[in-house]
């Protein structure tokens, strides 16, 4: 009588009660709304990455395989000319090409 007692007690488990169900089909129910959503945004990222891809190809077939006349011409009437180094004080102030200097030593000492 004793061991069937003690059998008795180690296999007895207390059900939850009505509260604890309800919390739980609470949660489940939550997770099963929530999914749609995460269908809804993976679909949305496929087609936004769909657009980006065409939307590069395009790009690409514009400006590297097919270049237009208009930005070969800009590059073609680019030129360059030499800098007048004569009047120095158009790049820079003369009274801080010491600074300059002395920064330039401890740019290169380090």
């Amino acid at each position: 009588m004793a061991q069937k007692l003690k059998n008795w007690a180690d296999n007895y488990q207390e059900s939850p009660g009505e509260m604890v169900w309800q919390k739980v089909e609470n949660r489940l129910n939550k997770k099963a709304n929530r999914g749609g959503l995460r269908i809804i945004s993976l679909n949305l990222m496929k087609y936004a990455a769909i657009v980006l891809c065409i939307v590069a190809f395009f790009t690409l077939w514009t400006n590297v395989l097919n270049p237009s006349e208009k930005t070969t011409a800009t590059a073609a009437n680019f030129t360059t000319e030499p800098l007048d180094l004569q009047d120095i004080s158009i790049y820079c102030n003369p009274k801080y090409l010491s600074d300059l200097k002395s920064a330039y030593r401890k740019l290169n000492s380090h």
